[in-house]
């Protein structure tokens, strides 16, 4: 399936909070331990006058003007080797792309839309950042369809996080390279 893409901005905030409400309901099976993310939420992190939240960027894939789906990202570094220093500890960082949330319709799964957005994200990350090299995500680990998907296109578990993001749910950190 071929999609096009355009930045996110805040005109997508009510349907990217409508989404959310109904991703959440169905991976809690209705019963509503995680609040979904929210209007504001979005809204901070991709309206056009933001101050803060600068490394933060959306994405929508979508075609004939209908959309297809989503995602939100921002840039984000961490220690991965300690450098020897005599007088302080230091340590080498890598910056990579968070993939904070993916929503694809469910008319339009397993039609490509999911791994066309995760590489755009990844696109879109080197030319905010050309030292990116990877996309990470937190998926629940009651999100079977989601593990297999990020498996199969090249995403591997790093660790499992237990009460995350709250009791009684646990999720897989996962990371994918840039190269695939």
């Amino acid at each position: 399936m071929l999609v096009a893409f355009r930045a996110l901005d805040e005109e997508d905030c009510e349907h990217l909070d409508r989404m959310d409400v109904e991703m959440s309901a169905i991976l809690q099976h209705d019963e509503r331990i995680l609040d979904p993310y929210g209007f504001h939420f979005f809204k901070a992190r991709l309206s056009r006058g933001r101050s803060s939240y600068l490394n933060w960027f959306g994405v929508a894939a979508f075609d004939s003007g209908e959309d297809y789906g989503f995602a939100v990202s921002s840039i984000q570094s961490a220690p991965i080797k300690r450098i020897t220093d005599k007088k302080r500890k230091r340590y080498a960082r890598i910056k990579y792309v968070e993939l904070f949330w993916i929503n694809v319709m469910k008319e339009n799964r397993r039609k490509g839309v999911g791994a066309a957005l995760i590489n755009r994200v990844c696109e879109e990350a080197k030319v905010v950042d050309s030292s990116c090299s990877e996309v990470r995500l937190h998926v629940l680990t009651t999100n079977e369809d989601a593990i297999l998907f990020y498996n199969k296109i090249g995403f591997h578990t790093m660790s499992i996080k237990k009460n995350y993001p709250t009791k009684p749910y646990s999720c897989i950190r996962m990371r994918r390279s840039f190269d695939l």
